[in-house]
Protein backbone atom coordinates (compact mmCIF):
# COMPACT_ATOMS: atom_id res chain seq x y z
CA UNK A 1 0.00 0.00 0.00
CA UNK A 2 0.82 3.62 -0.89
CA UNK A 3 2.01 6.20 1.99
CA UNK A 4 0.52 9.56 2.20
CA UNK A 5 1.62 12.39 0.62
CA UNK A 6 4.31 9.94 -1.28
CA UNK A 7 5.28 10.23 -5.00
CA UNK A 8 3.87 8.25 -7.46
CA UNK A 9 3.76 8.64 -11.58
CA UNK A 10 1.07 6.91 -14.13
CA UNK A 11 1.35 5.53 -17.47
CA UNK A 12 -0.35 7.97 -19.93
CA UNK A 13 -3.04 5.30 -21.13
CA UNK A 14 -2.67 6.92 -24.62
CA UNK A 15 0.65 5.89 -24.95
CA UNK A 16 1.03 2.86 -24.85
CA UNK A 17 4.25 2.72 -27.33
CA UNK A 18 6.33 4.36 -24.37
CA UNK A 19 6.32 5.11 -21.12
CA UNK A 20 5.65 8.76 -20.73
CA UNK A 21 4.82 9.27 -17.37
CA UNK A 22 2.40 12.06 -15.31
CA UNK A 23 3.82 12.81 -11.68
CA UNK A 24 1.33 13.09 -8.63
CA UNK A 25 0.89 12.19 -4.85
CA UNK A 26 -0.71 10.21 -2.99
CA UNK A 27 -3.14 11.80 -0.70
CA UNK A 28 -5.37 9.44 1.18
CA UNK A 29 -4.95 5.27 1.50
CA UNK A 30 -8.07 2.84 1.77
CA UNK A 31 -7.49 -0.80 1.51
CA UNK A 32 -7.08 -1.22 -1.86
CA UNK A 33 -7.59 2.14 -2.99
CA UNK A 34 -5.61 5.63 -2.75
CA UNK A 35 -6.56 9.08 -4.11
CA UNK A 36 -3.24 10.74 -6.26
CA UNK A 37 -3.55 14.40 -6.72
CA UNK A 38 -2.28 15.49 -10.54
CA UNK A 39 -0.21 18.33 -11.12
CA UNK A 40 -0.81 17.73 -15.04
CA UNK A 41 -4.45 19.12 -16.14
CA UNK A 42 -4.74 17.47 -19.93
CA UNK A 43 -4.80 13.72 -18.72
CA UNK A 44 -7.85 12.60 -19.72
CA UNK A 45 -8.77 9.77 -17.35
CA UNK A 46 -12.21 8.04 -17.36
CA UNK A 47 -13.97 5.90 -14.56
CA UNK A 48 -13.53 2.00 -15.23
CA UNK A 49 -10.11 2.89 -16.94
CA UNK A 50 -7.23 0.72 -16.33
CA UNK A 51 -4.12 2.55 -15.79
CA UNK A 52 -0.18 1.65 -14.66
CA UNK A 53 1.10 3.44 -11.80
CA UNK A 54 5.19 3.59 -11.21
CA UNK A 55 6.74 4.41 -7.61
CA UNK A 56 9.81 3.58 -5.79
CA UNK A 57 9.84 1.41 -2.49
CA UNK A 58 12.73 -0.18 -0.56
CA UNK A 59 15.07 1.56 -3.34
CA UNK A 60 13.41 0.01 -5.96
CA UNK A 61 11.72 0.65 -9.41
CA UNK A 62 7.82 -0.99 -8.97
CA UNK A 63 5.23 -1.04 -11.09
CA UNK A 64 0.91 -1.29 -9.86
CA UNK A 65 -2.38 -2.08 -12.04
CA UNK A 66 -4.75 0.30 -11.04
CA UNK A 67 -8.45 0.98 -12.30
CA UNK A 68 -9.86 4.35 -12.40
CA UNK A 69 -12.87 5.22 -9.73
CA UNK A 70 -13.44 8.84 -10.27
CA UNK A 71 -11.92 11.64 -11.59
CA UNK A 72 -12.68 15.18 -10.23
CA UNK A 73 -10.96 18.53 -12.03
CA UNK A 74 -10.15 21.84 -9.48
CA UNK A 75 -8.36 24.56 -10.25
CA UNK A 76 -5.08 23.27 -10.09
CA UNK A 77 -4.60 19.89 -9.85
CA UNK A 78 -6.50 16.46 -11.34
CA UNK A 79 -7.71 14.09 -8.22
CA UNK A 80 -7.98 9.95 -8.93
CA UNK A 81 -9.58 7.96 -6.70
CA UNK A 82 -7.52 4.10 -7.70
CA UNK A 83 -8.64 0.95 -6.80
CA UNK A 84 -5.49 -1.17 -7.08
CA UNK A 85 -5.42 -4.30 -9.13
CA UNK A 86 -3.51 -7.39 -8.49
CA UNK A 87 -0.18 -7.22 -6.55
CA UNK A 88 2.99 -4.66 -6.89
CA UNK A 89 5.77 -6.37 -9.35
CA UNK A 90 9.34 -5.12 -10.23
CA UNK A 91 9.60 -2.64 -13.40
CA UNK A 92 13.24 -2.97 -13.51
CA UNK A 93 13.55 -6.07 -15.27
CA UNK A 94 12.44 -9.60 -15.32
CA UNK A 95 12.06 -11.76 -11.80
CA UNK A 96 11.34 -14.57 -13.77
CA UNK A 97 13.59 -16.74 -16.04
CA UNK A 98 11.90 -17.52 -19.10
CA UNK A 99 11.70 -20.48 -21.41
CA UNK A 100 11.91 -19.25 -25.64
CA UNK A 101 8.43 -20.81 -26.75
CA UNK A 102 8.95 -19.64 -30.38
CA UNK A 103 10.24 -23.40 -31.67
CA UNK A 104 7.14 -25.42 -29.24
CA UNK A 105 4.14 -23.94 -30.84
CA UNK A 106 2.36 -22.64 -28.18
CA UNK A 107 -0.97 -20.07 -28.40
CA UNK A 108 -2.72 -18.24 -26.53
CA UNK A 109 -5.93 -16.31 -26.51
CA UNK A 110 -5.68 -12.66 -25.62
CA UNK A 111 -9.09 -11.14 -25.09
CA UNK A 112 -11.16 -11.64 -27.92
CA UNK A 113 -7.98 -12.21 -30.33
CA UNK A 114 -7.53 -16.20 -30.78
CA UNK A 115 -4.33 -18.15 -31.41
CA UNK A 116 -1.60 -15.55 -30.96
CA UNK A 117 1.57 -16.92 -30.93
CA UNK A 118 3.54 -17.02 -27.36
CA UNK A 119 7.40 -16.73 -27.73
CA UNK A 120 8.65 -17.06 -23.97
CA UNK A 121 6.84 -18.13 -20.69
CA UNK A 122 7.96 -18.06 -17.18
CA UNK A 123 6.06 -19.37 -13.85
CA UNK A 124 4.71 -15.73 -13.68
CA UNK A 125 4.15 -14.50 -17.00
CA UNK A 126 4.50 -15.01 -20.60
CA UNK A 127 5.13 -12.57 -23.99
CA UNK A 128 2.68 -13.30 -27.02
CA UNK A 129 2.32 -11.86 -30.59
CA UNK A 130 -0.69 -9.94 -31.12
CA UNK A 131 -2.75 -7.22 -33.65
CA UNK A 132 -5.00 -5.70 -31.12
CA UNK A 133 -4.43 -2.68 -29.02
CA UNK A 134 -3.68 -2.96 -25.37
CA UNK A 135 -2.20 -0.02 -23.52
CA UNK A 136 0.45 -0.91 -20.40
CA UNK A 137 -1.29 -2.01 -17.53
CA UNK A 138 -4.30 -3.32 -19.17
CA UNK A 139 -5.89 -6.19 -17.93
CA UNK A 140 -7.23 -9.11 -20.26
CA UNK A 141 -8.33 -12.43 -20.34
CA UNK A 142 -6.46 -15.13 -21.24
CA UNK A 143 -6.52 -19.04 -22.36
CA UNK A 144 -3.04 -20.61 -22.73
CA UNK A 145 -3.18 -24.11 -24.73
CA UNK A 146 -0.36 -26.82 -24.22
CA UNK A 147 -0.17 -30.51 -24.30
CA UNK A 148 -3.94 -30.61 -25.14
CA UNK A 149 -5.02 -28.83 -22.34
CA UNK A 150 -6.48 -25.23 -21.38
CA UNK A 151 -4.98 -22.85 -18.67
CA UNK A 152 -7.65 -19.62 -18.24
CA UNK A 153 -6.80 -16.63 -15.87
CA UNK A 154 -6.67 -12.89 -16.34
CA UNK A 155 -3.13 -11.24 -16.99
CA UNK A 156 -1.82 -7.65 -16.78
CA UNK A 157 0.45 -5.90 -20.25
CA UNK A 158 3.87 -5.20 -18.50
CA UNK A 159 5.66 -4.58 -21.63
CA UNK A 160 4.56 -3.20 -25.20
CA UNK A 161 6.85 -3.46 -28.26
CA UNK A 162 5.71 -2.57 -31.81
CA UNK A 163 7.40 -4.89 -34.43
CA UNK A 164 5.86 -3.59 -37.73
CA UNK A 165 3.51 -5.03 -39.80
CA UNK A 166 0.44 -4.54 -37.49
CA UNK A 167 1.93 -6.91 -35.07
CA UNK A 168 2.62 -6.30 -31.59
CA UNK A 169 4.41 -8.03 -28.82
CA UNK A 170 3.08 -7.95 -25.32
CA UNK A 171 4.77 -8.82 -22.32
CA UNK A 172 2.11 -10.36 -20.03
CA UNK A 173 2.23 -10.91 -16.09
CA UNK A 174 -0.26 -12.99 -13.91
CA UNK A 175 -2.03 -10.95 -11.65
CA UNK A 176 -1.83 -12.86 -8.23
CA UNK A 177 -5.08 -11.86 -6.50
CA UNK A 178 -7.34 -12.47 -9.23
CA UNK A 179 -9.79 -15.65 -8.41
CA UNK A 180 -10.10 -16.76 -11.47
CA UNK A 181 -6.57 -16.60 -12.52
CA UNK A 182 -6.05 -20.19 -10.01
CA UNK A 183 -5.73 -22.26 -13.52
CA UNK A 184 -3.57 -20.10 -15.40
CA UNK A 185 -0.67 -19.67 -12.62
CA UNK A 186 -0.87 -23.52 -12.26
CA UNK A 187 -0.74 -23.63 -16.56
CA UNK A 188 2.41 -21.16 -16.43
CA UNK A 189 4.56 -23.09 -13.78
CA UNK A 190 3.31 -27.11 -15.58
CA UNK A 191 4.26 -25.38 -18.92
CA UNK A 192 7.48 -23.33 -18.55
CA UNK A 193 8.72 -26.46 -16.62
CA UNK A 194 7.96 -28.63 -19.84
CA UNK A 195 9.59 -26.30 -22.10
CA UNK A 196 12.69 -26.14 -19.89
CA UNK A 197 13.01 -30.10 -19.78
CA UNK A 198 12.18 -30.09 -23.48
CA UNK A 199 14.99 -28.00 -24.56
CA UNK A 200 17.52 -29.61 -21.86
CA UNK A 201 16.72 -32.65 -23.39
CA UNK A 202 17.14 -31.56 -27.23
CA UNK A 203 20.71 -29.92 -25.66
CA UNK A 204 21.98 -33.40 -24.68
CA UNK A 205 21.02 -35.24 -27.41
CA UNK A 206 23.06 -32.68 -29.91
CA UNK A 207 25.95 -33.28 -27.70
Amino acid sequence: MFEPRSEIHMQDPRRSDKRFLYGGAVTVTTGNEATVSFGELDLNLLPGQTVALFFERKRKFMQQAARVVEVEQTESDLIVDLELVGEAVSAEGREFYRVSTISAEITADVNEESDCVLVDVSAMGFAVIARNHYPLGFTVATTLRYAGEEHTGIVCVQSVRNLGRGLIRYGMRYLENEGTTDGLKKGLQQVSLAVEREMLRRRSWRR
